[in-house]
C-alpha cells in the first residue's frame, strides 16, 4: 500500500522540489544489476547520493523511518517525509509491505526497497534504466480478452 499526504499549502515546497528535481537530472546515477532478474536498477545508496545535495540546496529536509504496522505486525512500514525547512510545508509518503518471512533480513530488505521506492517516487526519479514498459510485471495469460480479440 502507498499513501501520499501533504500540508494544506504546498506552493513553496513544490517550487523547491522542482528545483531539486532539475538538479537530480544533472547527476548520472551508478546502476547495480539485480541478481535475480538481471535488470539494471538504482540502489538506495544511489537514490540518496543523487538526491541529497539537490534537496539540501533547495532547503528540503528528507527523513525516513521504518517499523512494523501497529494494526498488523506482519507488515513493515516506511514513512518518507520531504519538509521545506523554512515554510514547514511537506509531502509525506507511507508504504507498507509484508516480508517473505519473519527473518530480520527479510524485514530489512523490504524496508530498503520501500525507502528507495518512496523517495524516488516523491522526487520523480526512475529507478530502472531498462524500461520494459511494464512487460515484466504483466501476466499476459491472466488477462481476459474479448472473444473477437486478434
Amino acid at each position: 500500500m502507498y499513501i501520499l499526504r501533504k500540508s494544506p499549502q504546498v506552493t513553496i515546497i513544490a517550487q523547491a522540489l522542482l528545483k531539486a528535481r532539475r538538479d537530480t537530472m544533472k547527476v548520472k546515477p551508478k546502476e547495480a544489476v539485480n541478481p535475480h532478474f538481471k535488470n539494471k536498477f538504482m540502489p538506495l545508496a544511489e537514490v540518496l547520493r543523487v538526491s541529497a545535495q539537490p534537496l539540501e540546496r533547495a532547503g528540503v529536509l528528507m527523513m525516513q523511518a521504518q517499523g512494523r504496522d501497529q494494526g498488523n505486525r506482519e507488515y513493515v512500514v516506511v514513512e518518507t517525509h520531504l519538509v521545506h525547512a523554512e515554510s514547514g510545508e511537506y509531502y509525506a509518503a507511507t508504504m507498507s509491505m509484508r516480508p517473505k518471512n519473519e527473518e530480520p533480513q527479510a524485514a530489512l530488505s523490504c524496508a530498503t526497497y520501500m525507502k528507495r521506492s518512496c523517495l524516488a517516487s516523491l522526487l520523480g526519479l526512475s529507478l530502472w534504466s531498462e524500461d520494459d514498459d511494464g512487460e515484466g510485471a504483466t501476466d499476459h495469460d491472466a488477462v481476459e480478452r474479448p472473444k473477437n480479440y486478434t
